[in-house]
């Protein structure tokens, strides 16, 4: 190498570290915005609306930023579209003061629908559905301040998605216009013209890979990857919503532990002889510690978080009010459990397990209890509980929601038994190991 070349080579590494360094730096500058209040806005995803429904809407009202409500689904069946119908509640939606946004699903088939001489079809198809929702909202008063398709569209044809959504933005220019993201589309060179002329995009950090074991890891938000996805978005410039988990899953395993089944929402029927349920909740400490760093530090075109999904009563795998309001103040929610004794009857006492936490526990907890087990005549478990082959003697089982006391278990003790004090006491109340 001459030296002239050496030279010509060390410019040229010497421009590199130099650009890299800028580069780093330019990105820590768009991430290390003052801290800030981020408000929040909330899914609706009920199909069908009840009593639960309007009361989460009503309480979540003071404190939401925009309502985004799922008013159906587009699906492909034969090489024909379909649209599974929503029905939100639009008389209740009046009242409301947060802006609302209606959101229609896609699926993946979708994206065969969007190529060659079907594109027209299924854009007009999504058209008329979104037109036929946004008439209903102004029938009953409602108004519609934005439309968002989520729409799981392979990375490798965002491009056909493009093409759908400037079809479709010139239709509805009254709206402001969201789409959802996934991490993977950042990567995309064509995720920038995507998003380029939409007035917010909502990126999702939540996932799911079914296991294929009942002891494999699960986890539906790999929080620690949230920093990365941050950065990405912050380096494309566009504003974007935050989307968070509060949701969880039921996975059903055979007797041999593979997968059989998954549940989102709704009452598990009981399982089969030999089936095993495992249910995986959103963990609310790590999604509280990635909203606590990302107050701390927000990238400056973040306008939000938006929560999948707003709390309903009925709705078992989700989190609680309780829980969400703990996660939104980046804390964790605090755990509290409380067995007690009552005697309703002489000789008869029960033993109550009450949860006033916070959080949703999806594991057992156990409650050790002290008594004469040569005084006991009779004894039952009830709500799942069971007892502890174990010293001091005990019972284990699912725990409360919050708010709930049930019973765990009855004794009926030898006429005499108690004297001064009750025959059985609590000793402690614990969380089960996994």
């Amino acid at each position: 190498m001459t030296p002239r070349q050496r030279d010509a080579l060390w410019y040229t590494l010497t421009f590199a570290i130099v650009a890299a360094v800028c580069a780093f730096i330019w990105l820590r500058a768009l991430r290390q915005a003052p801290a800030r209040h981020i408000p929040s806005a909330y899914y609706v995803w009920q199909m069908q609306w009840n009593d639960d429904v309007h009361d989460a809407v009503k309480k979540a009202d003071f404190s939401a930023n925009a309502f985004m409500v799922l008013v159906g689904e587009v699906k492909t069946a034969g090489g024909e579209l379909q649209v599974q119908r929503g029905y939100p509640d639009w008389k209740a939606l009046v009242k409301v003061d947060a802006p609302i946004t209606i959101v229609l699903r896609g699926n993946a088939a979708l994206s065969d629908m969007l190529q060659g001489d079907s594109q027209n079809t299924a854009i007009s198809f999504v058209a008329k559905t979104l037109e036929d929702r946004i008439a209903e909202a102004a029938e009953a008063g409602a108004t519609i301040r934005g439309v968002q398709l989520d729409y799981d569209c392979p990375t490798a044809k965002l491009a056909t998605y493009k093409t759908m959504i400037d079809a479709l933005q010139p239709r509805f220019d009254a709206f402001a216009w969201s789409i959802t993201a996934l991490p993977t589309w950042l990567k995309s060179s064509e995720f920038t013209a995507l998003v380029r002329d939409l007035d917010y995009y909502v990126l999702q950090v939540h996932s799911l890979e079914r296991p294929s074991s009942y002891g494999q890891s699960i986890t539906l938000c790999e929080t620690a990857r949230i920093p990365g996805y941050l950065d990405r978005a912050a380096s494309i410039g566009a504003p974007f919503y935050l989307a968070l988990p509060t949701y969880g899953y039921r996975f059903v395993f055979d007797e041999a532990g593979k997968f059989v089944a998954i549940s989102a929402e709704g009452t598990a029927p009981p399982p089969m002889p030999g089936q095993h349920i495992r249910t995986v909740m959103s963990d609310a400490t790590d999604i509280a510690k990635a909203v606590r760093e990302t107050r701390s530090h927000p990238p400056h075109n973040l306008i939000g978080f938006v929560w999948f999904r707003l709390p309903v009563a009925n709705d078992e795998l989700n989190w609680t009010w309780q829980t969400l309001q703990a996660v939104r103040e980046g804390r964790a929610p605090e755990v509290s459990f409380r067995a007690e004794v009552k005697n309703p009857s002489p000789d008869l006492y029960e033993i109550y397990i009450s949860n006033s936490s916070e959080a949703l526990e999806t594991r057992n907890v156990q409650i050790t209890l002290r008594y004469d087990a040569r005084e006991v005549i009779a004894s039952d478990t009830h709500n799942g509980f069971s007892f502890l082959p174990s010293n001091p003697p005990g019972l284990t089982g699912p725990a409360p929601r919050p708010g709930e006391s049930v019973l765990a278990a009855w004794f009926r003790f030898k006429p005499g038994a108690a004297t001064s004090a009750p025959p059985i006491t609590i000793g402690s109340v614990t969380i089960a190991p996994n």
